[in-house]
C-alpha cells in the first residue's frame, strides 16, 4: 500500500506539538492510531512504527509530548540516550499529557480521511504509561500499552492523581504487555493493574512475557492463546524496542519461546522490528543456531494489534 508521510504541528493551547504522521495515499476514511513514543523521542524507530501501521490501512500519528521541554528530541538506544531522555521525562505533568492526547485525537477527527469513532492508541515505556492514561481520560476505542512503567505508582506524573486510580474511566478495550525480567517494572505492579482492571470490569488483556516456557504454564498458555491468530506485531514490539545488549531483557529475548501466529508446525520464532537490525540480528543468529527449530525474521508489513477493535474500513 502506498503511503504518505509528513511532519505536522498539532495545536495545543496556543502552542504547537510536533508530530510524525503517516497515512494511506488513497482511499478512506480510515481508522487511526496514535503512537506514543519512548523517552527517546519521535526517532526513526517510532516513525517506522507509524509507517508500518499506515501500510496496513491506518492513519498513524506519533506526537512529541516532550514538546514543552525538549521539542524535536531524537535519541539513540544507548545509555547516553537514555540518560538524556530521563531529563524531559522527569518534567512531565499528567494534566499536560492529557491535554496533548486530547489534542492529537481532535486533530485526527478534523481530518477527512479519519473515521472519528475508530481512534486507538499504542505506546512503549513512558508511551505505554501515556497510552494507559489516554485510555482513562479520553474516548479512544482501543489501546495497547507495551511495558508502561509507573502506571501503578502512588502518584501520576508531576504529583498528579495516580494513573491506576483512573482505571474506572476506561471506555474502550485495553491490552497491557509486561516482561517478567523487566528491571523497571516490578511484577507486583502488573498484578495491581490487573486487579484494578477486573475491579472495574474493563475489557482487557494483560499478558506477562516470561523468560522461558514451563515456568508458569497457565500464564504461558494465556500468552500463546493471545498470540495465536494475532499478528506477530505483538512479538515484534515485545522483543524489538526496549531491549538493549547485555541486559536482562536481552537475555529474555533469547530465552523466550514465542509461537508464531502463522506457523502450522508451531516452531518457536522471533519476529524482530526492522529498527533494531544491528545487534539483534547477530545476537539472534547465534542463539537460533544453538537451538533446533528456532528461527527469526524481520517484519515488513505487520498487521495492527488493535485491528479487532479498529477495523480499517
Amino acid at each position: 500500500m502506498q503511503i504518505t508521510t509528513e511532519h505536522v504541528e498539532i495545536p495545543v493551547n496556543g502552542a504547537a506539538m510536533g508530530a510524525h504522521v503517516a497515512y494511506p495515499t488513497e482511499g478512506g476514511p480510515h481508522a487511526a492510531v496514535i503512537v506514543f513514543m519512548e523517552i527517546f523521542g519521535v526517532n526513526s524507530h517510532i516513525r517506522d512504527v507509524t509507517e508500518r501501521l499506515a501500510r496496513e490501512g491506518y492513519v498513524a500519528v506519533a506526537p512529541d509530548f516532550f514538546h514543552r521541554t525538549a521539542p524535536g528530541i531524537e535519541l539513540d538506544y544507548t545509555e547516553e540516550g537514555m540518560a538524556k531522555g530521563f531529563v524531559p521525562y522527569g518534567q512531565l505533568q499528567a494534566d499536560e499529557m492529557i491535554v496533548d492526547a486530547r489534542a492529537a485525537i481532535a486533530w485526527l477527527r478534523e481530518r477527512d480521511d479519519v473515521r472519528g469513532e475508530r481512534i486507538g492508541c499504542m505506546g512503549f515505556c513512558v508511551g505505554g504509561h501515556m497510552t494507559y492514561l489516554t485510555a482513562c481520560e479520553t474516548d479512544v476505542a482501543a489501546a495497547a500499552s507495551f511495558y508502561g512503567g509507573g502506571i501503578a505508582g502512588a502518584e501520576g506524573f508531576g504529583g498528579a492523581d495516580s494513573t491506576i486510580g483512573r482505571t474506572g474511566k476506561i471506555r474502550g478495550r485495553i491490552l497491557c504487555l509486561f516482561g517478567d525480567q523487566d528491571e523497571y517494572i516490578p511484577a507486583l505492579e502488573a498484578e495491581q493493574i490487573k486487579a484494578e482492571l477486573e475491579k472495574h470490569e474493563i475489557r482487557y488483556l494483560l499478558t506477562i512475557l516470561f523468560g522461558g516456557p514451563g515456568e508458569d504454564r497457565e500464564t504461558i498458555d494465556e500468552t500463546l492463546e493471545f498470540l495465536r491468530g494475532k499478528s506477530p506485531l505483538v512479538v515484534s514490539f515485545a522483543l524489538g524496542i526496549r531491549i538493549l545488549p547485555n541486559t536482562a531483557l536481552a537475555e529474555m529475548a533469547v530465552e523466550q519461546r514465542l509461537i508464531a501466529a502463522d506457523d502450522p508446525l508451531m516452531e518457536p520464532k522471533f519476529y524482530i522490528s526492522p529498527g533494531v537490525e544491528g545487534w539483534a540480528r547477530d545476537y539472534l543468529e547465534e542463539a537460533c543456531a544453538e537451538r533446533a527449530n528456532w528461527s527469526f525474521s524481520f517484519l515488513e508489513a505487520p498487521s495492527d494489534v488493535l485491528s479487532a477493535e479498529l477495523p480499517t474500513s
